[in-house]
């Protein structure tokens, strides 16, 4: 007798990424504009950091980096990674299945890097 088995199941290695930008790419015209149009220069901060889908965030004010580091050493999940202060850095994060504006501006502040030949550029998954 033979028997064939079938296993069905759901893998994924996606998750949420925190990327850290030189403040300086900020005064690049793309950048500039981009955040102008969209009404973004102030930043945000997505309504759940641990939500792939949700977490979706731009950090540029002192009181944004607070908050996120506070939510995301929390409890109930652990530990998340320690996203630094505002002085020389801009943060964005957001779930690496998602294309939304927050990838968009991500992707925008890589290539305005490279033009204006910006290091520092770093990010690390969590979640």
């Amino acid at each position: 007798m033979k028997r064939i088995f079938i296993n069905v199941g759901f893998i994924t290695n996606s998750s949420s990424v925190v990327h850290w930008f030189p403040r300086e790419v900020l005064e690049s015209p793309d950048v500039k504009a981009f955040l102008e149009a969209y009404e973004l220069s102030g930043g945000y901060v997505g309504d759940n950091l641990w939500s792939r889908d949700t977490c979706g965030s731009f950090l540029n004010s002192d009181e944004q980096f607070k908050r996120v580091q506070a939510e995301l050493h929390g409890d109930e999940y652990g530990k998340g990674p320690d996203i630094g202060s505002p002085e020389k850095h801009v943060v964005v994060i957001y779930g690496d299945e998602y294309s939304n504006i927050t990838s968009d501006l991500c992707e925008l502040l890589r290539e305005a890097c490279e033009k204006m030949g910006l290091n520092g550029h770093q990010s690390t998954e969590y979640n």
